[in-house]
C-alpha cells in the first residue's frame, strides 16, 4: 500500500494511491509516526480508515518495546504542544482495541498496547503525586456545572423562541388563506 507522509498541519504533501484506489496518508505529525489515515477516492471522511495505534504485529516482548516507544513519542509531542491533541481519545480507543486482540501465530499488537499503557500508567501515577489534581478537578467541575446550567437555559430560551416563530408562522399562513378566500 502506497503511503504519504502528512505535513505538520495535517494536510497531505503529495497524492499517493494504493491498489484499491484508496488514498493513504501516514503520520498525523512528524512526532506521531503511529497515526495513519486512509482516504477514499474523493477524500470523504465516511470512506476514511483511520488508525491511531498503527503498530506492527510482533511477538509480545518486542511489541512491549514498540508500545513504550509510541508512548514516548506521544509524551514528547504533548510536551511541545499547548494542549493535548484532539485525537487523544481516538488513540486510547485504538490502544484498547489492540489490547483486546488475540495473538495469532505468536504475533499481535497486544504487547504494544500493554507497553503503551504501562508508560501512561507510570506517567499518571507521577502526575497524581506531583500535581494538585483535587483542586484542578474541582475547578474544572465547577466551570462545567456553570456551563451546563447556562447551556440548559440557552436551549430552553431557543425552544421558546422557536415555538413562538412557529405559532406566528401558522397564524400568518391562516390569515393569508382567509384573506385569499374573501
Amino acid at each position: 500500500m502506497a503511503q504519504v507522509k502528512l505535513s505538520a498541519g495535517g494536510g497531505s504533501s503529495s497524492d499517493s494511491v494504493d491498489q484499491t484506489g484508496t488514498k493513504v496518508a501516514e503520520g498525523y505529525d512528524a512526532a506521531l509516526s503511529f497515526v495513519t489515515f486512509a482516504y477514499g477516492p474523493r477524500k470523504r471522511r465516511d470512506f476514511a480508515k483511520d488508525n491511531y495505534f498503527a503498530v506492527p504485529r510482533e511477538d509480545y516482548v518486542t511489541g512491549n518495546v514498540t508500545g513504550m516507544r509510541v508512548a514516548k513519542e506521544l509524551m514528547a509531542y504533548m510536551e511541545r504542544a499547548q494542549r493535548a491533541p484532539a485525537i487523544l481519545p481516538s488513540i486510547f480507543r485504538d490502544v484498547a482495541v489492540a489490547l483486546a486482540e488475540d495473538h495469532q501465530d505468536g504475533l499481535g499488537r497486544r504487547g504494544a498496547a500493554v507497553g503503551f499503557i504501562s508508560v501512561i500508567e507510570s506517567m499518571l501515577l507521577g502526575a497524581a503525586r506531583a500535581f494538585d489534581h483535587g483542586k484542578y478537578c474541582q475547578r474544572r467541575i465547577t466551570e462545567l456545572e456553570g456551563y451546563s446550567a447556562e447551556y440548559a437555559q440557552r436551549q430552553a430560551d431557543e425552544k421558546v423562541a422557536f415555538r413562538a416563530r412557529m405559532v406566528a408562522g401558522k397564524r400568518a399562513k391562516r390569515a393569508a388563506r382567509e384573506a385569499s378566500n374573501v
